[in-house]
């Protein structure tokens, strides 16, 4: 079963935490014993499609969305923790946010589920919410804001979403052309926005070939949860 974990360290070969008293539901690689860590080694029947979500060697540990959104994402084996409202992993090159719609949000980034009326309503919508989780990283801290240049609506495993790329505004001149980039995705699961973005955190900003490879690989890797897994 899903557990509700208080905020703390757990070392399983990386540190992870639970973001805004989020649920975890994992395995280690060498364990049948639930932790807070994952490795994803098998397919798995996702959301009302029942389509098969595809596993990489990218990304072996597992994601539990919190606040009741009962979802699941794989997430590289990096460092993890509690990044504003969200959940951050970071591997020093590139960071990424996870993120979701809370109610108890609403009056702080002004928004309302009546605000995301289509996938491509999500970022946009949350995007004082994704600065605020970027702030915890200091290669963006006091970003700007975020600017999408491309974004397309696509289907995987069943769920509509939009992915999309642009940039964070760098907070100086140490960065390339001023600009962070960002590749992301958003959906809708079972009427929960969410959304998951990878950001180049370095000076020269050389890693969107492998954030390409990532964000694509997390976004045909998310499922429904299933306790089982």
């Amino acid at each position: 079963m899903k557990k509700l974990l208080t905020i703390g360290v757990l070392v399983l070969s990386l540190t992870v935490l639970v973001a805004c008293g989020g649920k975890t539901d994992t395995k280690s690689q060498d364990s049948s014993t639930k932790t807070s860590v994952n490795s994803s080694t098998k397919d798995s029947d996702v959301g009302t499609s029942k389509a098969k979500y595809q596993k990489s060697d990218l990304i072996k540990l597992r994601y539990d969305f919190p606040m009741g959104v009962d979802c699941t994402v794989d997430i590289p084996g990096w460092q993890g923790h509690i990044s504003g409202g969200g959940y951050d992993v970071n591997s020093n090159d590139m960071y990424i946010i996870l993120d979701q719609y809370a109610k108890s949000f609403e009056a702080n980034y002004g928004y309302s589920l009546d605000t995301f009326k289509t996938v491509k309503d999500i970022f946009p919508g949350m995007l004082k919410q994704f600065m605020d989780c970027s702030d915890g990283e200091t290669s963006t801290h006091n970003g700007r804001t975020a600017i999408i240049t491309k974004d397309e609506i696509t289907t995987i495993n069943g769920n509509e979403m939009d992915r999309f790329e642009g940039y964070i505004v760098a907070k100086d001149d140490k960065v390339k052309d001023g600009k962070h980039q960002i590749i992301g995705y958003s959906t809708i699961f079972k009427g929960k926005p969410l959304y998951f973005v990878i950001v180049d955190q370095t000076a020269d900003q050389t890693k969107k070939a492998d954030m390409t490879k990532i964000i694509d690989a997390m976004a045909h890797s998310f499922r429904e949860y299933n306790e089982k897994e």
